[in-house]
Formats: C-alpha cells, structure tokens, sequence
C-alpha cells in the first residue's frame, strides 16, 4: 500500500469533517504517503488549519449541486497522485461513482451516519450492486450504523471500525475562555452544560431548549457552540428566539479544548447519529455526556457506564437525566470524569481507529 487519498467534500465544521483530518494526521505520522481531495475550496476551510501542514490537499473548488466538470476534476486528480487506495466520505462518493470502470485502486466508502439517512433510494440501489460486488467495501461507525448498513443493504460485507478522534488541546485563549465561562455562572458553583453541534434539524436544538427550560431554578448553565447552516435559517431563528434563561449561544469556536476543560457534562439531543466526533472529544476531556438514545452513542454511554442516555426522544426524557447529572455529588461527577478518560484512553483514540483502517485497507 504507497498512497492512501481520502476524498471528503469540504473541510469546514463538521464530525466527519475533522476525522479525516484526524485520520490523515494519524496516518501521515506512521504511513506518510496520505493525500485530501476536498471537492469544494480549502482556504477558508474550518479544519485546515488543524492539518499536518506536509499533507497534500487538492481542492476541486466545486460549486453549490453535482457537478459534472468536478467528476473529470476528480479523475484527473487520481490520475495525478495514483493511489492505492481510495476512502470516500459523505458524499464525495459521488464523485467517484462515474469514474469506477477507469480506477485501479481499492475503493472504500465510510458511512458517517444511518445508512438510511446516508443515501437516498437512487443511491442505494447502485451502492448496493456495488457493495455485494465488492467494487467497493463499506465502512461503519457503530454497532448502531452497522446494524442500519445490514437493514439497507441486505448484506453484513460492512467492515465495523469505531470512530476515534485526536483529543483538543487547549490554546493560548484558555485563560480568557475561563474567565467568560466564570461570568457565565451564578456562582462559583454552578455547573457548566456544553452542546457542540451544528444547529440542524438532526440535533433537535429545539428540543434541548426545551428540556433546559425546565432548569430555571438549578444552579446549571448551558453553553452551544455550533455553526448555522445557509438552507436552515428558519431553523436558526426559531433556535435564537427560543432561547432562555442560563443558556448562552456562542457561535463557532475553533479552541474547542478550551471549553471543554471548563465544563462538566456534554449534552446532545440528536433525532439519529452515526457516532459524533464532538461525543469522543468530550468523554477525552473527562465531560460527561448526557445524551438522547441514538447511534452510537448508545455504544460509549451505555456500554461504557460513563454518563447519562434518555429514556426516549423527548424533551421531558433529557430533562429527567440533566436532573440525575444535577444531583450528583462533586465526588461522583469527579469519578464519571475519571471513567470518561479511562474510557476514551482505551477505545475512541485516533490510533486504535488508524490501526483498524491499516488493517481494513490491508486485508481486502
């Protein structure tokens, strides 16, 4: 195996946005010969900055919709760099699916979240040929997105690979971040939530709202950090009216690290997941998740026993398990962290996941 391309549609804000750069750090130190095509432009690209400055990225400086021009780009570039192997994400499957006849190289495709959510009916009609063919093999996320790969596709070829993610640094900005977070709080105890997700119909921030409405009288506060989406501003602005009390939007951060190091549990209230990037750096950080039943979450807090899983999709079933985090002892949130870490330490880094990639890559 000499080169390894992976091929992702942008390197803005996003879970599988920064674990290719992940990846592609992890793979550069121990396989060096590692090569981005991103579809649309890198130089505002939200992640680039956090990519190993030696890796080579091509930007196809793809415009908004398919894009038949970008397909001979993409060919022309692999044309170029002569991989060995090919790994898609998202929906830079796409623009490889046209150019399959005319590559040599091995193709695997990561899905990033369920696989009914991943494709529509076109899609997986054709992905299902070609995944029982084997022309391309599939990567899953989860117990929870192998499981959706198998419904889908009526086959288990899927090869089962847990996300992992390189645990944040802090940056030459903690000290200020925590004297905001510290004017955040009502007193030196009070609790710090953070959510980090995309305002987005799958995060359900409506709903989060809601369950931490009913908090008024906790001493808690609520961080979210999370970037909008250009063809979900009505979402946006119903998310912006709705917010209450002790709950303070933040926009985008690039220093993740720094807020994390100042909070105490992370929650999500995502409808469906793969498994979130943002979940694993939190747990790396010893915060504690409290999060809806979805994906693969289920996998890290269930199976871990390092945090809090709703009930149900409902507003009142997060709220009941803010409430059980908010009851517990400094002394218990000091061991929940404690196993967040050991947990994270063990299973979700960056380096078991590239070991299993290598091996994925390797075996078929």
């Amino acid at each position: 195996m000499n080169k390894i391309l992976q091929v992702i549609p942008n390197l803005n804000s996003g879970g599988a946005e920064k674990f290719v750069v992940d990846l592609s750090n992890a793979m550069y130190k121990t396989h060096r010969n590692v090569c981005i095509i991103s579809l649309e432009k890198i130089e505002n690209g939200f992640f680039i900055q956090k990519l190993n400055p030696k890796i080579e990225v091509i930007s196809l400086n793809k415009t908004p919709g398919f894009s038949l021009r970008c397909v001979f780009k993409m060919f022309k570039a692999i044309k170029q760099t002569k991989p060995d192997v090919i790994n898609t994400h998202i929906n830079g499957l796409n623009y490889i699916l046209p150019i399959i006849p005319f590559l040599k190289a091995k193709i695997f495709h990561t899905i990033h979240n369920d696989a009914f959510k991943e494709s529509g009916k076109l899609r997986r009609k054709v992905l299902k040929i070609l995944y029982r063919r084997k022309i391309i093999h599939p990567i899953t996320i989860s117990t929870e997105s192998n499981l959706s790969y198998q419904k889908a596709y009526e086959n288990s070829l899927a090869s089962l690979i847990d996300n992992g993610v390189t645990k944040p640094n802090l940056s030459e900005r903690y000290k200020e971040v925590v004297t905001e977070i510290n004017n955040l709080k009502k007193n030196k105890a009070t609790r710090i939530l953070i959510n980090i997700a995309r305002i987005t119909p799958q995060k359900n921030h409506l709903r989060l709202l809601k369950s931490f409405k009913e908090l008024n009288e906790e001493n808690v506060a609520l961080l979210i950090i999370g970037d909008k989406r250009n063809d979900q501003l009505e979402l946006f602005e119903e998310f912006i009216s709705k917010i209450g009390e002790n709950v303070h939007y933040l926009g985008v951060k690039k220093n993740i690290g720094d807020y994390l190091s100042c909070s105490d549990a992370f929650v999500l209230s995502s409808d469906f997941e793969g498994l979130p990037i943002s979940l694993l750096e939190a747990i790396s950080m010893g915060v504690v998740p409290i999060c809806t039943p979805v994906g693969g979450i289920k996998d890290v807090i269930q199976s871990n026993k390092i945090g809090f899983l709703s009930t149900e999709l409902t507003s009142h079933a997060l709220r009941d398990q803010l409430l059980n985090f908010l009851k517990c002892s400094d002394a218990e949130v000091s061991k929940l962290k404690q196993r967040c870490e050991e947990v994270f330490i063990n299973k979700y880094t960056i380096d078991i996941t590239l070991e299993k990639y290598l091996s994925v890559y390797e075996e078929k």
